[in-house]
């Protein structure tokens, strides 16, 4: 996908991508090429759908310093632990899942938390100036989920949730993608089913939550219209 997107940008021709491989690896190259020919490079699609992570904060919210972040961004585990939640089993969440047409055509990348990883990597790498590959980040997806740990959680009154981390430390960014039990205050403890939600810590405004309810293909074509809008109204790069 990588080499499609070089050639359109070296020939002088605006590209919109919802994939995350070429963003998250290739961020800095692809935007520096898009600005050497003058066309639009816009990626909104990639992280939650829809939702306006990107244009947010690279354009209505300039000169805010993102501190952390983190979030639930891969709806396929959260829609399964829902569905254990309600008192299926794992297996029957899976089911579930890949009837809805919810699962990626490898599974691992769901269930062993690599979509995840890669969406973290990508808001570091665009929103906070890192350089990090999915592959160096430690990972953990709903596939190492014990019934010890669901019961615990369960006792006091917590939810398990695959949480994607982004932070800081010195002048270094870190990322990872671990399950977590969660009290009933905290900001991603309602978040339920195919539902998403990134909640960003900045110098300025200190925090900020967004949500994206059950998402659906419609919201990831948004995601591409709004680009084609912003490219058409000459906000070529976020």
């Amino acid at each position: 996908a990588v080499d499609h997107i070089v050639a359109a940008l070296s020939s002088g021709k605006h590209v919109i991508t919802a994939n995350k491989g070429p963003v998250v690896y290739h961020y800095q190259w692809l935007r520096k090429l898009a600005r050497e020919h003058g066309v639009g490079f816009r990626y909104e699609g990639t992280v939650m759908d829809g939702a306006p992570v990107f244009n947010l904060f690279q354009e209505a919210l300039r000169g805010l310093r993102i501190q952390s972040f983190e979030g639930i961004l891969n709806s396929t585990s959260n829609h399964i632990l829902s569905k254990i939640e309600a008192g299926g089993s794992y297996e029957e969440g899976v089911a579930s899942a890949r009837e809805m047409g919810l699962l990626e055509t490898d599974p691992s990348m769901d269930l062993d938390g690599w979509d995840a990883a890669v969406k973290a990597c990508l808001l570091v790498n665009v929103l906070m100036g890192g350089r990090l590959r999915p592959e160096k980040v430690r990972r953990e997806g709903i596939s190492s989920l014990t019934s010890t740990r669901l019961e615990a959680a369960r006792a006091s009154g917590h939810r398990i949730k695959v949480i994607a981390r982004g932070w800081r430390e010195g002048r270094t960014v870190h990322a990872s993608v671990s399950l977590e039990s969660i009290p009933p205050d905290h900001p991603l403890f309602s978040v339920d089913g195919t539902s998403s939600s990134l909640v960003v810590r900045t110098d300025m405004l200190k925090e900020l939550q967004i949500v994206e309810r059950d998402p659906g293909l419609r919201q990831t074509a948004y995601a591409i219209y709004s680009d084609l809008l912003a490219i058409r109204d000459g906000r070529l790069i976020p």
